[in-house]
Formats: C-alpha cells, sequence, structure tokens
C-alpha cells in the first residue's frame, strides 16, 4: 500500500497496530496490511456540526 490510500481498520492487533482492509470503489478487497496506529487519519464523510 502506498500513502494516502484509503482503508478501514478491521482489527485491532495490539495497543500499538490495527489490520487495515484496503477496498476498490466497489468494495472488492485488494490488500489487507497491518498499520502502526500512529501513521492512520481518521477520515469523515459527513460535514462537521457547526457550533451555534
Amino acid at each position: 500500500m502506498v500513502k494516502g490510500q484509503v482503508g478501514t481498520v478491521v482489527e485491532e492487533l495490539d495497543a500499538d497496530h490495527v489490520l487495515v482492509e484496503f477496498a476498490d470503489v466497489n468494495g472488492v478487497a485488494y490488500g489487507i496490511a497491518p498499520m502502526p496506529v500512529g501513521q492512520l487519519m481518521e477520515l469523515k464523510h459527513a460535514p462537521a456540526e457547526q457550533a451555534a
């Protein structure tokens, strides 16, 4: 996998590592890799709520 690819955390391996699955736009998985938690970036698919 290369930097910038979007994946889904599918399993916590230990306190510092998770298993991430990578899939195409049709949902077909093309890779799975253990990743250090510190290298992950949380993505949001909905806008943040605006404070009043």
